[in-house]
Protein backbone atom coordinates (compact mmCIF):
# COMPACT_ATOMS: atom_id res chain seq x y z
CA UNK A 1 0.00 0.00 0.00
CA UNK A 2 1.73 3.53 -0.96
CA UNK A 3 0.79 6.82 0.22
CA UNK A 4 1.53 10.17 -1.28
CA UNK A 5 1.62 11.55 2.58
CA UNK A 6 3.09 9.74 5.20
CA UNK A 7 0.30 8.59 7.93
CA UNK A 8 1.75 10.17 10.46
CA UNK A 9 -0.75 8.87 13.36
CA UNK A 10 0.59 5.22 11.97
CA UNK A 11 4.39 5.93 12.16
CA UNK A 12 4.05 7.66 15.58
CA UNK A 13 2.51 4.86 17.08
CA UNK A 14 5.37 2.73 15.92
CA UNK A 15 7.93 4.91 16.41
CA UNK A 16 6.63 4.28 19.79
CA UNK A 17 6.43 0.43 19.66
CA UNK A 18 9.84 -0.01 17.84
CA UNK A 19 11.71 1.84 20.84
CA UNK A 20 10.53 -0.12 23.34
CA UNK A 21 12.44 -3.11 22.64
CA UNK A 22 15.81 -0.85 22.40
CA UNK A 23 14.87 0.94 25.88
CA UNK A 24 13.78 -2.54 27.46
CA UNK A 25 17.92 -4.24 26.24
CA UNK A 26 19.96 -0.96 27.40
CA UNK A 27 18.26 1.22 30.19
CA UNK A 28 19.35 -0.74 33.08
CA UNK A 29 23.31 -1.12 31.49
CA UNK A 30 24.84 1.45 33.96
CA UNK A 31 23.25 -0.76 36.79
CA UNK A 32 25.06 -4.26 36.27
CA UNK A 33 27.75 -3.88 38.67
CA UNK A 34 25.17 -2.68 41.46
CA UNK A 35 22.80 -5.82 40.38
CA UNK A 36 25.64 -8.52 40.87
CA UNK A 37 26.40 -6.53 44.57
CA UNK A 38 22.79 -6.92 45.41
CA UNK A 39 22.81 -10.75 44.82
CA UNK A 40 26.51 -11.26 45.64
CA UNK A 41 26.97 -12.89 42.41
CA UNK A 42 30.30 -12.23 39.43
CA UNK A 43 29.19 -9.37 36.89
CA UNK A 44 29.79 -11.33 33.82
CA UNK A 45 26.71 -13.00 35.26
CA UNK A 46 24.58 -10.31 35.22
CA UNK A 47 25.87 -9.75 31.85
CA UNK A 48 24.02 -12.77 30.80
CA UNK A 49 20.71 -11.38 31.52
CA UNK A 50 20.84 -9.10 28.20
CA UNK A 51 22.08 -11.53 26.04
CA UNK A 52 19.12 -13.34 27.33
CA UNK A 53 17.21 -11.01 26.62
CA UNK A 54 18.64 -10.38 23.07
CA UNK A 55 18.29 -14.14 22.26
CA UNK A 56 14.37 -14.30 23.56
CA UNK A 57 14.33 -10.76 21.25
CA UNK A 58 15.54 -12.50 17.99
CA UNK A 59 14.21 -15.99 18.27
CA UNK A 60 10.65 -14.90 19.13
CA UNK A 61 10.47 -12.62 16.07
CA UNK A 62 10.87 -15.74 14.13
CA UNK A 63 7.13 -16.74 14.73
CA UNK A 64 5.81 -12.78 15.26
CA UNK A 65 6.65 -11.95 11.94
CA UNK A 66 5.14 -14.96 9.98
CA UNK A 67 2.13 -14.51 12.22
CA UNK A 68 1.74 -11.07 11.08
CA UNK A 69 1.25 -12.02 7.67
CA UNK A 70 -1.53 -14.30 8.31
CA UNK A 71 -3.36 -12.70 11.33
CA UNK A 72 -2.71 -8.74 10.74
CA UNK A 73 -0.09 -6.06 12.12
CA UNK A 74 -1.99 -4.93 14.90
CA UNK A 75 -2.67 -8.13 17.17
CA UNK A 76 -0.02 -9.51 16.92
CA UNK A 77 1.61 -6.57 18.38
CA UNK A 78 -0.67 -6.31 20.82
CA UNK A 79 0.02 -9.76 22.22
CA UNK A 80 3.68 -8.63 22.07
CA UNK A 81 3.01 -5.67 24.45
CA UNK A 82 1.14 -7.84 26.91
CA UNK A 83 3.86 -10.56 27.11
CA UNK A 84 6.55 -7.49 27.71
CA UNK A 85 4.15 -5.78 30.52
CA UNK A 86 4.25 -9.23 32.21
CA UNK A 87 8.44 -10.24 31.98
CA UNK A 88 8.93 -6.03 32.98
CA UNK A 89 6.30 -6.89 36.36
CA UNK A 90 8.30 -9.66 37.35
CA UNK A 91 12.10 -7.91 36.31
CA UNK A 92 10.65 -5.29 38.70
CA UNK A 93 9.87 -7.39 41.67
CA UNK A 94 12.73 -9.76 41.51
CA UNK A 95 15.02 -10.87 44.61
CA UNK A 96 17.14 -13.15 42.77
CA UNK A 97 19.57 -13.70 39.73
CA UNK A 98 17.44 -16.39 38.03
CA UNK A 99 14.87 -15.29 38.72
CA UNK A 100 16.19 -11.91 36.73
CA UNK A 101 16.84 -14.12 34.04
CA UNK A 102 13.68 -15.25 33.64
CA UNK A 103 11.73 -11.86 33.53
CA UNK A 104 14.00 -10.87 31.08
CA UNK A 105 13.02 -13.96 29.22
CA UNK A 106 9.88 -12.75 29.13
CA UNK A 107 10.39 -9.55 28.08
CA UNK A 108 12.23 -10.35 25.33
CA UNK A 109 9.73 -12.26 24.14
CA UNK A 110 7.36 -10.24 24.13
CA UNK A 111 9.32 -7.06 22.74
CA UNK A 112 9.94 -9.57 19.45
CA UNK A 113 6.46 -8.46 17.94
CA UNK A 114 8.06 -4.63 18.83
CA UNK A 115 11.23 -5.19 17.22
CA UNK A 116 10.27 -6.42 13.78
CA UNK A 117 6.98 -5.60 12.95
CA UNK A 118 7.71 -2.15 12.34
CA UNK A 119 9.37 -2.88 9.22
CA UNK A 120 6.97 -5.00 8.08
CA UNK A 121 4.37 -1.57 8.47
CA UNK A 122 6.46 0.01 6.57
CA UNK A 123 6.73 -1.79 3.66
CA UNK A 124 2.95 -2.07 3.68
CA UNK A 125 2.80 1.42 3.95
CA UNK A 126 5.11 2.93 1.48
CA UNK A 127 6.97 1.86 -1.92
CA UNK A 128 10.06 2.75 -4.49
CA UNK A 129 12.06 5.47 -2.81
CA UNK A 130 9.75 6.64 0.16
CA UNK A 131 10.52 3.18 1.54
CA UNK A 132 13.66 3.99 1.69
CA UNK A 133 13.62 7.69 2.62
CA UNK A 134 10.73 6.99 5.70
CA UNK A 135 12.09 3.43 7.15
CA UNK A 136 16.16 5.44 7.22
CA UNK A 137 15.25 8.24 9.08
CA UNK A 138 13.45 5.44 11.58
CA UNK A 139 16.02 3.55 11.83
CA UNK A 140 18.40 6.09 13.18
CA UNK A 141 15.64 7.44 15.19
CA UNK A 142 15.63 3.49 16.87
CA UNK A 143 18.85 3.08 17.27
CA UNK A 144 19.42 7.07 18.76
CA UNK A 145 17.52 5.46 21.94
CA UNK A 146 20.23 2.73 22.48
CA UNK A 147 22.88 5.34 23.63
CA UNK A 148 19.78 7.59 25.35
CA UNK A 149 18.71 4.70 27.61
CA UNK A 150 21.59 4.09 29.47
CA UNK A 151 21.86 8.24 30.55
CA UNK A 152 17.92 7.74 31.90
CA UNK A 153 18.64 4.34 33.14
CA UNK A 154 22.02 5.14 35.20
CA UNK A 155 19.63 8.29 36.65
CA UNK A 156 16.60 6.09 37.73
CA UNK A 157 19.36 3.64 39.41
CA UNK A 158 21.36 6.15 40.99
CA UNK A 159 18.32 8.34 42.38
CA UNK A 160 15.72 5.63 42.83
CA UNK A 161 17.51 2.21 42.52
CA UNK A 162 18.04 -0.74 39.53
CA UNK A 163 14.25 -2.08 40.07
CA UNK A 164 13.39 1.82 38.56
CA UNK A 165 14.50 0.95 35.10
CA UNK A 166 11.63 -1.76 34.64
CA UNK A 167 9.18 -0.13 36.88
CA UNK A 168 9.85 2.57 34.15
CA UNK A 169 9.32 -0.31 30.80
CA UNK A 170 6.35 -1.15 32.06
CA UNK A 171 4.82 2.15 32.30
CA UNK A 172 6.07 2.90 28.61
CA UNK A 173 4.62 -1.14 27.63
CA UNK A 174 1.22 0.57 29.30
CA UNK A 175 1.42 3.78 26.99
CA UNK A 176 2.50 1.98 23.86
CA UNK A 177 -0.30 -0.54 23.95
CA UNK A 178 -3.03 1.88 25.06
CA UNK A 179 -1.55 4.03 22.22
CA UNK A 180 -1.89 1.09 19.72
CA UNK A 181 -5.40 -0.14 20.50
CA UNK A 182 -6.60 3.61 19.81
CA UNK A 183 -4.40 4.80 17.21
CA UNK A 184 -2.75 1.95 14.89
CA UNK A 185 -5.15 1.47 12.04
CA UNK A 186 -4.54 -2.19 10.12
CA UNK A 187 -1.63 -1.49 7.92
CA UNK A 188 -1.66 -4.69 6.24
CA UNK A 189 -4.63 -5.17 3.31
CA UNK A 190 -6.93 -8.26 4.12
CA UNK A 191 -6.62 -9.44 0.28
CA UNK A 192 -2.77 -10.00 0.86
CA UNK A 193 -2.63 -12.01 4.17
CA UNK A 194 -1.17 -15.31 4.00
CA UNK A 195 -3.15 -18.48 4.81
CA UNK A 196 -3.23 -19.54 8.65
CA UNK A 197 -1.01 -22.66 8.88
CA UNK A 198 1.88 -23.80 10.43
CA UNK A 199 3.29 -24.46 6.67
CA UNK A 200 3.25 -20.55 6.18
CA UNK A 201 5.62 -20.04 9.33
CA UNK A 202 8.38 -20.98 7.54
CA UNK A 203 7.06 -20.74 3.73
CA UNK A 204 8.67 -16.92 3.51
CA UNK A 205 12.15 -18.03 4.91
CA UNK A 206 12.65 -20.77 2.36
CA UNK A 207 12.64 -17.56 -0.06
CA UNK A 208 14.39 -15.35 2.21
CA UNK A 209 17.31 -17.65 2.50
CA UNK A 210 17.68 -17.93 -1.12
CA UNK A 211 17.79 -14.25 -1.48
CA UNK A 212 21.19 -13.49 -2.12
CA UNK A 213 21.01 -9.18 -1.37
CA UNK A 214 18.68 -9.87 2.06
CA UNK A 215 21.25 -12.39 3.27
CA UNK A 216 24.05 -10.25 2.53
CA UNK A 217 22.59 -7.30 4.35
CA UNK A 218 21.41 -9.03 7.52
CA UNK A 219 25.05 -10.42 7.77
CA UNK A 220 26.35 -7.26 7.99
CA UNK A 221 24.07 -5.93 10.18
CA UNK A 222 24.76 -8.76 12.39
CA UNK A 223 27.97 -8.16 12.49
CA UNK A 224 28.03 -4.24 12.78
CA UNK A 225 25.34 -4.50 15.69
CA UNK A 226 26.70 -6.89 17.67
CA UNK A 227 30.02 -4.89 17.76
CA UNK A 228 28.30 -1.93 19.17
CA UNK A 229 25.87 -3.25 21.22
CA UNK A 230 29.13 -4.53 22.78
CA UNK A 231 29.63 -1.62 24.73
CA UNK A 232 26.41 -1.59 26.58
CA UNK A 233 28.53 -5.06 28.24
CA UNK A 234 32.35 -3.93 28.58
CA UNK A 235 31.46 -0.17 28.72
CA UNK A 236 29.77 0.25 32.16
CA UNK A 237 32.73 -2.24 33.72
CA UNK A 238 35.67 -0.91 31.81
CA UNK A 239 35.43 2.58 32.72
CA UNK A 240 35.50 2.73 36.31
CA UNK A 241 37.50 0.13 36.84
CA UNK A 242 40.31 0.94 34.41
CA UNK A 243 39.54 4.52 33.79
CA UNK A 244 37.94 5.57 37.26
CA UNK A 245 35.05 7.00 35.49
CA UNK A 246 31.38 6.85 37.17
CA UNK A 247 28.56 5.14 36.01
CA UNK A 248 26.78 8.73 35.58
CA UNK A 249 29.91 9.09 33.39
CA UNK A 250 28.74 5.84 31.40
CA UNK A 251 25.10 7.36 30.71
CA UNK A 252 25.98 10.94 29.75
CA UNK A 253 28.97 9.45 27.38
CA UNK A 254 26.62 6.72 25.67
CA UNK A 255 23.64 9.25 25.93
CA UNK A 256 25.20 12.48 24.22
CA UNK A 257 28.10 10.87 22.47
CA UNK A 258 26.28 8.38 21.33
CA UNK A 259 23.14 10.65 20.70
CA UNK A 260 24.97 13.12 18.52
CA UNK A 261 27.09 10.83 16.13
CA UNK A 262 23.44 9.26 15.32
CA UNK A 263 21.87 12.92 14.68
CA UNK A 264 25.09 13.72 12.66
CA UNK A 265 24.97 10.39 10.61
CA UNK A 266 21.05 11.08 10.62
CA UNK A 267 21.33 13.97 8.51
CA UNK A 268 24.93 13.09 6.43
CA UNK A 269 22.68 10.22 4.88
CA UNK A 270 19.99 12.05 4.10
CA UNK A 271 21.84 14.60 2.47
CA UNK A 272 24.41 12.27 0.68
CA UNK A 273 22.71 9.17 0.13
CA UNK A 274 21.25 10.22 -2.87
CA UNK A 275 24.17 11.29 -4.50
CA UNK A 276 26.41 8.54 -3.25
CA UNK A 277 23.90 5.72 -3.50
CA UNK A 278 22.93 2.93 -0.78
CA UNK A 279 26.19 0.48 -1.74
CA UNK A 280 28.76 3.78 -1.72
CA UNK A 281 27.32 5.03 1.83
CA UNK A 282 27.63 1.41 3.12
CA UNK A 283 31.35 1.31 2.22
CA UNK A 284 31.85 4.24 3.33
CA UNK A 285 30.56 3.28 6.91
CA UNK A 286 32.94 0.51 6.99
CA UNK A 287 35.71 2.32 6.59
CA UNK A 288 34.72 4.64 9.22
CA UNK A 289 34.43 1.82 11.29
CA UNK A 290 37.46 -0.19 11.10
CA UNK A 291 39.30 3.67 10.68
CA UNK A 292 38.30 3.58 14.64
CA UNK A 293 39.55 0.58 15.75
CA UNK A 294 42.89 1.27 13.95
CA UNK A 295 42.68 4.63 15.78
CA UNK A 296 41.61 3.05 19.17
CA UNK A 297 44.38 0.53 18.94
CA UNK A 298 47.26 3.36 18.36
CA UNK A 299 46.34 4.92 20.73
CA UNK A 300 45.99 2.81 23.58
CA UNK A 301 49.12 0.69 22.39
CA UNK A 302 51.78 3.72 22.02
CA UNK A 303 49.83 6.75 23.72
CA UNK A 304 48.23 5.45 27.06
CA UNK A 305 45.28 4.09 27.88
CA UNK A 306 43.17 7.33 29.06
CA UNK A 307 39.68 8.73 28.21
CA UNK A 308 41.13 10.51 25.50
CA UNK A 309 42.40 8.05 23.67
CA UNK A 310 38.87 5.54 24.20
CA UNK A 311 36.14 8.18 23.24
CA UNK A 312 37.10 9.90 19.95
CA UNK A 313 37.63 6.35 18.11
CA UNK A 314 34.34 5.31 20.08
CA UNK A 315 32.25 7.88 18.54
CA UNK A 316 34.13 7.19 15.02
CA UNK A 317 32.78 3.68 15.47
CA UNK A 318 29.26 5.00 16.28
CA UNK A 319 29.02 7.25 13.38
CA UNK A 320 29.93 4.26 11.17
CA UNK A 321 27.98 2.26 12.93
CA UNK A 322 25.13 4.72 12.12
CA UNK A 323 25.18 5.26 9.13
CA UNK A 324 25.24 0.98 7.92
CA UNK A 325 21.66 0.84 9.77
CA UNK A 326 19.76 2.31 7.39
CA UNK A 327 20.83 1.36 4.33
CA UNK A 328 21.22 -2.17 4.75
CA UNK A 329 17.82 -2.14 6.08
CA UNK A 330 16.93 -0.60 2.70
CA UNK A 331 18.88 -2.44 0.51
CA UNK A 332 17.14 -5.86 2.38
CA UNK A 333 13.83 -4.77 1.82
CA UNK A 334 14.10 -3.89 -1.32
CA UNK A 335 12.71 -6.43 -3.09
CA UNK A 336 10.99 -8.63 -0.51
CA UNK A 337 7.64 -6.77 -0.20
CA UNK A 338 5.51 -10.09 -0.67
CA UNK A 339 6.51 -11.23 2.53
CA UNK A 340 7.16 -8.35 4.76
CA UNK A 341 6.65 -9.95 8.05
CA UNK A 342 8.73 -12.83 7.62
CA UNK A 343 11.95 -10.36 5.95
CA UNK A 344 11.10 -8.62 9.06
CA UNK A 345 11.51 -11.40 11.33
CA UNK A 346 14.43 -13.06 10.07
CA UNK A 347 15.91 -9.40 9.54
CA UNK A 348 15.46 -8.94 12.96
CA UNK A 349 16.39 -11.99 14.57
CA UNK A 350 19.66 -11.36 12.96
CA UNK A 351 20.65 -8.02 13.87
CA UNK A 352 19.61 -9.04 17.43
CA UNK A 353 20.95 -12.74 17.67
CA UNK A 354 24.43 -10.47 16.51
CA UNK A 355 23.98 -8.80 20.02
CA UNK A 356 23.24 -11.96 21.82
CA UNK A 357 26.57 -13.39 20.87
CA UNK A 358 28.71 -10.93 20.82
CA UNK A 359 27.46 -10.23 23.82
CA UNK A 360 27.72 -13.78 25.94
CA UNK A 361 31.15 -13.64 23.83
CA UNK A 362 31.47 -10.75 25.85
CA UNK A 363 30.63 -11.70 29.33
CA UNK A 364 33.40 -14.17 29.01
CA UNK A 365 36.04 -11.96 28.25
CA UNK A 366 38.33 -10.06 30.78
CA UNK A 367 35.90 -7.05 31.90
CA UNK A 368 38.30 -4.64 32.78
CA UNK A 369 40.22 -5.03 29.94
CA UNK A 370 40.30 -2.65 26.49
CA UNK A 371 41.23 -5.71 24.05
CA UNK A 372 37.74 -7.34 24.03
CA UNK A 373 36.13 -3.92 22.74
CA UNK A 374 39.06 -3.46 20.56
CA UNK A 375 38.97 -6.96 18.80
CA UNK A 376 35.63 -6.84 17.93
CA UNK A 377 35.32 -3.35 16.38
CA UNK A 378 38.01 -4.97 13.90
CA UNK A 379 36.23 -7.62 13.33
CA UNK A 380 33.21 -6.54 13.13
CA UNK A 381 33.76 -4.35 9.54
CA UNK A 382 37.04 -6.55 8.38
CA UNK A 383 34.02 -9.87 8.22
CA UNK A 384 31.46 -6.79 6.89
CA UNK A 385 33.68 -5.93 4.08
CA UNK A 386 34.90 -9.75 3.03
CA UNK A 387 30.70 -10.60 2.67
CA UNK A 388 30.00 -7.28 0.61
CA UNK A 389 32.76 -7.80 -1.33
CA UNK A 390 31.69 -11.52 -2.21
CA UNK A 391 28.36 -9.92 -3.18
CA UNK A 392 29.34 -7.02 -5.07
CA UNK A 393 30.46 -8.82 -7.75
CA UNK A 394 26.34 -9.96 -8.39
CA UNK A 395 24.24 -7.26 -8.42
CA UNK A 396 22.68 -5.37 -6.30
CA UNK A 397 19.63 -3.76 -6.46
CA UNK A 398 19.39 -0.54 -5.09
CA UNK A 399 15.66 0.71 -5.36
CA UNK A 400 13.33 -0.99 -3.01
CA UNK A 401 10.46 -2.26 -5.40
Amino acid sequence: MSHSTPPWRQLSCIVLLACFAQLAADLYAPSLPIIAQAFGTDIGQVQVSMAIYMAALAISQLVYGPLSDMLGRRRVLTWGCLIAMGGSVLAALVHSLDMLLLARLIQGLGAGACACIWRAVFRDLFTGEALSKYASYLVVLIMFIMPAAPLLGSYLTHYVGWQANFGFLLGYAIVALIVLRVSFVESQSGMHRQPLAWSGLWQGYRQLLQHRQFITMSAITFLCYGAYFSWFSIGPVLLPTRLGASPLFFGWLTGVGGGACYGLAAWFNGRWVGRLGLQRMLQLAMGLMLTAAITLSIGWQFVAPSLITLIPPLLLFWFGAALIWPNANALAFSSVGHIAGSAAALYGALQLGGAACITQLASLLPHDQLWPLAMLMWLAPLLSMLIFQRAAGKRLASTPC
